[in-house]
Order: C-alpha cells, then structure tokens, then sequence
C-alpha cells in the first residue's frame, strides 16, 4: 500500500527516552510555520463571504438561470467544504503552537 508516511525502523528512535530525537513523548508542532499559518487562515476567512454569498444566490429563486445554477451552487458548496475543512485543521494547529500542546 501506497502511503506520504516512512514507517520508522529505528526502534532506538522511537522508544529510547534518552535521546532528543525520541518519538516516545510526542510530536511538537513547528512554531516556525506560525506567520504562514496566520496568513493562511485570514486569506480563507477572507474567501468565507464571496462563498456565502454566491451560496445564498444558488439556493434562491429567480437569480440565477437554471443553466449556471446548479454547477454555480456545487462548486460553492466544495468551496465552503474545504474552506470550512482547512480553517479548522489551521485553528487546530494554531492552538497547538501557542499553547504548546505535543500531540502524542
């Protein structure tokens, strides 16, 4: 199976609590994408409006032509989905890094 993740074959690494590089108590997330990540969220909050309101023109009568209604209205609706998605996973790590949370 096909997979982004290199599974870790130095058991040393994973469980040796005497080294530094040690997996055992966790990952930290890297404060260093912290002004990437800011960027990012008020680019999307930013994009959050246009979408809602071509939304609110899809599902509305009289509009928009039944031609470019329905494309219009599924293409808003996967925008939303992945502005809603990434917004999230990036509030999630945000609050990870300033409050220094180690996902173990």
């Amino acid at each position: 199976m096909s997979s982004f993740f290199k599974e870790v074959t130095d058991l040393e690494l994973l469980y040796n609590p005497k080294s530094e590089d040690s997996l055992k108590f966790g990952v930290s997330a890297l404060p260093g994408y912290l002004p990437n990540s800011l960027i990012y969220t008020i680019f999307y909050l930013l994009a959050l409006p246009p979408n809602i309101c071509l939304l609110y023109m899809g599902l509305r009568t009289d509009l928009i032509t039944s031609r470019v209604k329905f494309p219009t209205l599924g293409m808003t609706l996967a925008n939303l989905f992945g502005l809603v998605g990434f917004l999230t996973l990036n509030f999630v790590y945000l609050y990870a890094v300033i409050t220094e949370v180690c996902f173990c």
